[in-house]
């Protein structure tokens, strides 16, 4: 179970994500909190949780600050930013402040817990902005596949190679599409080949 801790100020908006991560089997709900006072109050108590979800507004507080404030206090729980605001910038401020990602509120749940999986794997995930599409912001991992995909090679074939399991190569692709900001192979494999991917 993903232990989670939830900091949203508005209690349907709280609940609704509290329910549905609940429903899909993967989360415990360790904590909730309406504000920056409460969650640093709830944290003195807690001390095992695997991620905290954050909205960027709080009536006492932003999340920006609050990432900054738990840097500070040595909380090493990943933080994922949670926003209604398609803000590049409020993106970069949260990156710098130390959250590990940043979503928009209309995100589907299981973006948000595709978010959430790549997060607890140790990756960043944050818009990409047109001055970023570099394939140097791609994994190693992920250029292999980029590579076997600028060579033809199906999902199928390119788990077998790599000796991954045919889900993990999907989920490598949304992650190469998300990075890349495409929406399927073809316009992956097009934009590799514009940025020198021979």
């Amino acid at each position: 179970m993903i232990k989670t801790i939830l900091v949203e100020d508005q209690a349907m908006v709280r609940e609704g994500i509290a329910t549905l991560l609940r429903m899909s089997g993967e989360f415990e709900i360790l904590a909730s909190a309406s504000n920056g006072k409460e969650l640093l109050e709830q944290l003195q108590q807690v001390h095992n949780a695997d991620i905290v979800l954050m909205d960027v507004r709080l009536p006492d507080t932003n999340g920006l600050q609050l990432t900054r404030e738990l840097q500070a206090r040595s909380v090493t729980t990943p933080v994922l930013l949670l926003t209604t605001f398609d803000d590049p910038q409020i993106a970069s401020m949260g990156r710098q402040q130390g959250a590990k990602g940043y979503l928009l509120k209309d995100a589907k749940i299981d973006q948000l817990i595709a978010a959430i999986h790549r997060i607890l794997n140790g990756e960043l995930v944050f818009p990409a902005a047109p001055q970023d599409l570099r394939l140097d912001n791609l994994s190693g991992k992920e250029m292999e596949i980029l590579k076997l995909m600028v060579g033809g090679a199906n999902n199928q074939q390119i788990a077998d190679f790599l000796c991954l399991s045919l889900g993990t190569v999907k989920n490598y692709n949304s992650s190469i599409f998300q990075k890349l900001s495409v929406r399927n192979r073809t316009q992956a494999v097009i934009l590799a080949r514009d940025l020198g991917l021979a």
